[in-house]
């Protein structure tokens, strides 16, 4: 009786071991999904952006400002989030409340939005770290993570955007899976050049 009852606590752990591993990897695929649809967006907006007649640098600030949710922690400015929020007080059904939140509160939201317009508005590079940063947006200290972009002409009148990023894997157990701590995604996307209407002068 004994013997049988080990056998099946041993089966039950390598079964609950498969559906951890298998629940892990969707919620990976997903996190992946979101970050590919990111840095498409992050390729139409920097399209958008050329198309209308900003420059490289101005490009490259709407891809950084567009891929935010793909950039990792907030480095500048600094935020304090505070331990034990008023709205995690009390009863748990309060935290649950403000996990479901259409809009729940964060210290993070006002400094960010209040920053990117600054940041937007930068005139060099070398003053924008200062202004907002994040742990991925500096390519030069760290290639896992890093976003970037590449202005290209399509065919025709086509001015297009290609944004790339090394996406860092956070599951426990990837390296089952996949032989990496991080993924290459990319997005792309063609606009039609417009800027030479905006620009147009009688």
């Amino acid at each position: 009786m004994k013997q049988k009852a080990g056998q099946t606590l041993l089966e039950t752990c390598i079964v609950m071991m498969l559906l951890c591993l298998i629940f892990f990897g969707l919620v990976q695929l997903s996190q992946l999904s979101a970050s590919k649809e990111i840095l498409d967006y992050a390729a139409s907006c920097g399209a958008r952006a050329r198309s209308v007649g900003f420059n490289d640098f101005m490009v490259g600030k709407v891809v950084r400002v567009a891929a935010i949710p793909n950039a990792g922690r907030l480095l500048t400015p600094e935020v304090i989030h505070p331990a034990n929020p008023d709205d995690l007080s009390g009863t748990p059904g309060r935290a649950w409340d403000y996990a479901l939140a259409a809009q729940p509160a964060s210290p993070q939201f006002p400094v960010e939005s209040h920053a990117i317009p600054l940041y937007l508005g930068g005139d060099s590079w070398g003053r924008l770290p200062a202004i907002l940063d994040y742990e991925y947006w500096n390519s030069s200290t760290d290639s896992r993570g890093a976003i970037d972009y590449i202005l290209h002409d399509s065919a025709g009148s086509g001015l297009g955007v290609h944004t790339s990023q090394e996406v860092p894997l956070w599951t426990p157990l990837h390296r089952l899976i996949y032989d990496g701590d991080s993924f290459p995604l990319g997005g792309d996307a063609i606009l039609e050049n417009h800027y030479p209407l905006y620009l147009h002068y009688d």
